[in-house]
C-alpha cells in the first residue's frame, strides 16, 4: 500500500534542495520553468496512459497512476509556494480625492491540478489569477483598493 504523504516528502527532498539553490541564486522564475516542464511531461504520460519501457510502450499500471498523480500533486504545492516568493509587481497612477497618487499592487496567481473528473475530461494544470495584494499608496500600506476604468482610486476599509 502506498503511503501518499511519505511518498510525497520523500519525492520533495530533491526538489526542496533546487528550491534553496535557485533561491540563494536568486533565479526562482528559472526554477518554475523548470518544474512546469517536469509537469508537463508526467502530465502527458498520464494523458497517454502509458510509459516506455525498454521494450516498447506498456499501459501504466494504477500504482503508476497513483505515482505521477502524487508527484504533480507536490510539484504544483511547491509552484504555489514559489508563486507567493515571485509576484508581479504592478506601479501605475492613480486619481485619490482628486489629487494623483501612485499605486502599486502584487498580483497572485495559483496553478491548480485538475484529474479526470467532472472539471476536466485529462490531467491538465492551470495558472490562475488568485487575487491583488500588497496595496501601496504614495508609498504607504493601505488594506485594498480598487480602481475604475477613469483611474479613480476607491480605498476599501
Amino acid at each position: 500500500m502506498l503511503n501518499k504523504e511519505e511518498y510525497k516528502n520523500n519525492y520533495m527532498v530533491i526538489w526542496n534542495i533546487r528550491y534553496n539553490d535557485y533561491k540563494k541564486y536568486n533565479e526562482l522564475n528559472s526554477l518554475k520553468e523548470r518544474i512546469e516542464e517536469e509537469i508537463k511531461h508526467k502530465i502527458n504520460i498520464l494523458n497517454n496512459g502509458y510509459a516506455i519501457a525498454l521494450t516498447g510502450r506498456r499501459p501504466l499500471t494504477e500504482y503508476e497512476t497513483d505515482v505521477y498523480t502524487l508527484e504533480v500533486e507536490a510539484l504544483i504545492d511547491l509552484l504555489n509556494r514559489i508563486e507567493k516568493e515571485t509576484l508581479e509587481h504592478k506601479v501605475f497612477t492613480g486619481r485619490l480625492n482628486n489629487k494623483n497618487v501612485f499605486c502599486e499592487w502584487d498580483k497572485l496567481y495559483k496553478y491548480i491540478f485538475y484529474t479526470p473528473s467532472n472539471d476536466s475530461i485529462n490531467y491538465t494544470f492551470i495558472r490562475s489569477f488568485e487575487d491583488w495584494i500588497n496595496h501601496k499608496i504614495n508609498n504607504k500600506n493601505v488594506r485594498s483598493f480598487i480602481m475604475d476604468n477613469a483611474s479613480n482610486i476607491f480605498v476599501i476599509e
